[in-house]
């Protein structure tokens, strides 16, 4: 099967399809985007919440 095409700064394809469907470089800017966002958000609140956990094991998992 050929990889899924999807359009830059659009996560809809990273959270409902498979992985191995999408490219790499798509797979990678989106956990990137995800990350930074994260690192933003402990800027502003502190703390360990739910919402972190997602980001701590794209971190842990050394995808990047």
């Amino acid at each position: 099967m050929s990889k899924i095409r999807s359009k830059k700064n659009d996560l809809l394809n990273y959270f409902i399809c498979n992985h191995k469907d999408l490219s790499a470089q798509y797979i990678k800017d989106c956990e990137t985007f995800l990350i930074n966002l994260g690192n933003k958000k402990k800027k502003f609140k502190g703390g360990h919440n739910r919402s972190n956990l997602f980001i701590t094991a794209l971190k842990k998992s050394n995808r990047l």
